[in-house]
């Protein structure tokens, strides 16, 4: 009972008023680079809301309309923002500003109540009333963030605001029932709880939206940590699954490039035993011996870049983007398939627009990229025709855009829609990961790879786009 005598509910209220002052504003600079709506909303209706317990605090300095009718007021408007910008933390499934309208209108409702009938309860009944509604709301949308987002700070401001629900209920129920007289600022037991709940329901709450955001920045630093690591094992096995496929490719091509090498290496021979018959001739003639040895050389560079670029095709690097010349990516693969064009017959062109600009890639999962759609175009040659493939690298303003566009059998519409997807193939003996690896590469290059149909005549187009740099 000393306790009671000595607690002075006025000064409660404007020790209440402070702490609606001071806590908020430490949320705001605390969250100032989440540079979040929600926070400013909730800290305006700190603002609101301490100016009105201000004003309740000192009903016996301020005249009547103004300290207690205005004040109330803005403690419903303070709440009604703290219950918008909760609403807003939700992901605003719902809205919250039609709140502050009903706010505002039942604090003049209240205050008509009071002013022609100041001996009821009916108005503090309303006030409250309202509050608990709030509060109510507010309990639903702090537990619905904390239950979505897995968040211990949201369970923190939920349980906060139920006890706030709480303590106001039972108020509400004594002044209704006649235990207690309706008077906000009423001294005793019941003005005791209800300044405590409002002190430490903003102590709290704004703690706890602090914490709500500290744990968002935690998850999206795991969850940065997390799309990090997946990249990584994504980029290392599209590296395992490219090689493996390269092999593949190479071993498919491996008697074309037999015959291709062998055709510098019968030269070799050639040339070796025309030098030899020519060094037992006497007199020695060094011209001739000059041209032998000429064409030796010249045999055994055209085997060296054959080897050399079956090699670079073959090693097993891993990703490395640095400046890459499409135009040299379309030139390696065309020197890669060389035999098989000659020995095909397939007519081959290239062509480009606008100027040079390198890409940021990896050469030989590029060359891979366009190997494998040279190829399928190959392969998916009509019979009897002659096969002719037009390569065309555009650089435009945004993109660089590579072109492949054959005049083979094409792709129906349910054909195209497949096009791409991990073991679909339109080849009897074809294993459907070829244009599914090169997906992925493209993915890793930030391009895309789409298909559709020449503008004129059968065939396919197939477009490789990359950022520029």
């Amino acid at each position: 009972m000393l306790l009671l005598d000595i607690y002075h509910v006025q000064t409660a209220f404007l020790i209440a008023a402070m702490v609606f002052t001071i806590m908020p504003m430490i949320t705001w600079f605390s969250l100032l680079r989440e540079k979040s709506r929600a926070v400013n909303v909730w800290t305006a209706g700190s603002l609101v809301t301490s100016v009105g317990l201000y004003l309740i605090g000192l009903r016996d300095q301020i005249p009547d309309p103004v300290s207690y009718g205005v004040g109330v007021i803005f403690t419903l408007l303070g709440n009604a923002l703290h219950l918008q910008a909760l609403n807003m933390e939700d992901g605003a499934r719902h809205r919250g500003w039609p709140w502050l309208i009903a706010a505002l209108a039942i604090g003049c409702i209240k205050e008509w109540v009071r002013v022609e009938n100041p001996d009821t309860q009916a108005h503090f009944l309303l006030g409250y009333g309202c509050l608990i509604i709030i509060w109510s709301q507010s309990t639903y949308y702090a537990w619905h963030v904390s239950q979505t987002e897995q968040s211990l700070a949201g369970k923190w401001l939920a349980g906060m605001h139920v006890i706030a629900v709480l303590t106001f209920a039972w108020r509400f129920t004594r002044a209704w029932l006649g235990v207690t007289h309706g008077n906000a600022i009423e001294q005793g037991f019941d003005g005791v709880m209800v300044t405590l709940t409002v002190i430490f329901i903003s102590i709290i709450s704004n703690v706890a939206i602090i914490g709500l955001y500290l744990e968002r920045a935690q998850a999206r630093a795991l969850q940065g940590e997390i799309d990090r690591e997946r990249h990584r094992i994504n980029a290392e096995l599209t590296n395992d699954i490219a090689a493996l496929d390269r092999q593949r490719s190479m071993g498919e091509l491996a008697a074309s490039l037999a015959h291709e090498l062998g055709q510098p290496i019968t030269g070799l021979l050639m040339d070796s035993g025309s030098m030899q018959h020519a060094l037992r001739r006497s007199p020695l003639r060094p011209q001739e011996l000059h041209q032998i040895v000429l064409s030796m050389e010249e045999q055994a560079q055209r085997a060296s870049q054959i080897l050399k670029g079956i090699r670079g095709f073959m090693q097993p690097a891993t990703t490395q983007f640095v400046p890459v010349d499409l135009l040299a990516v379309v030139h390696s693969v065309r020197q890669i398939l060389g035999p098989v064009i000659a020995d095909k017959g397939i007519g081959i062109s290239v062509s480009s627009q606008g100027a040079t600009v390198p890409i940021l890639g990896d050469f030989v999962q590029l060359s891979q990229v366009l190997l494998n759609l040279m190829r399928n175009s190959i392969q998916a040659r009509r019979p009897q025709e002659r096969l002719h493939l037009h390569v065309q690298v555009d650089y435009a303003n945004d993109v660089v855009r590579l072109t492949l566009e054959d005049n083979g059998q094409g792709l129906n519409d349910e054909q195209l829609a497949q096009f791409g997807e991990p073991f679909w193939t339109t080849k009897p003996d074809g294993l459907g990961i070829g244009v599914a690896i090169s997906h992925r590469i493209m993915a890793l290059h930030r391009g895309t790879l789409t298909a559709n149909r020449p503008d004129v005549g059968p065939g396919l187009r197939v477009v490789l786009t990359f950022p520029r740099p």
